[in-house]
């Protein structure tokens, strides 16, 4: 064998595939093929990549799912029905099932419910069920919070996860402190007439 035929052969045996095409086709032709090891590895890391890339894509891209309509039938809430004013602090969460944030969410979002009955409305909407409402209000990831003021003005808004603890921060941050349910605030006078010392008779 001549050297110029031998380092032809080497060049084609190092150079590999030049894609996963290609080398899927070496792969069926010839599946003895050393090559093959490196190819799986290829295939697997491309793989990887597509499926992380579709699941952060469902998380982020609200209302990107098919309308997939309520149960009950009833015509879709508006946002003046969803922004109402409640006469108390209001979170309204939009969110989606196929979202692994969302999902971790909706424990918090209940217990902040639980906790804090009677304090603060929570309001959790699915932008998959809700994506005409969601498109209305401009939200554009999920999870999304929108907080509102007793009287329905929009106090601020938070795109991504927010714990209980959070949220309740983000409250009193924008002015509303809340109190868990079954406790009531000590009014600023009682409190200083129970701290003052009592007195003594000469």
């Amino acid at each position: 064998m001549s050297k110029t035929a031998s380092r032809r052969r080497k060049t084609r045996v190092a150079g590999g595939p030049t894609s996963v095409a290609a080398g899927l086709k070496t792969a069926a032709a010839n599946p003895t093929d050393p090559r093959l090891g490196r190819l799986s590895a290829g295939v697997l890391t491309a793989a990887i990549t597509i499926v992380v890339v579709l699941v952060v894509a469902g998380c982020g891209a609200a209302g990107a799912a098919t309308n997939t309509s309520d149960s009950s039938g009833g015509a879709a809430p508006d946002p003046a029905s969803v922004l109402a004013a409640t006469g108390k602090p209001k979170i309204v969460d939009f969110g989606s099932t196929s979202c692994l944030p969302c999902r971790m969410m909706q424990p918090e979002l209940e217990e902040l419910a639980q906790e804090y009955a009677g304090a603060v409305d929570v309001v959790i909407v699915d932008v998959n069920k809700e994506p005409e409402l969601a498109a209305k209000l401009g939200i554009r990831v999920v999870p999304t919070q929108i907080f509102l003021s007793p009287e329905g003005k929009v106090l601020g808004r938070h795109e991504g996860f927010l714990s209980k603890e959070q949220m309740v921060t983000a409250l009193e941050q924008l002015g509303y402190p809340v109190l868990p349910a079954g406790v009531t605030p000590v009014p600023d006078d009682a409190q200083t007439s129970q701290q003052s010392p009592p007195t003594t008779g000469k």
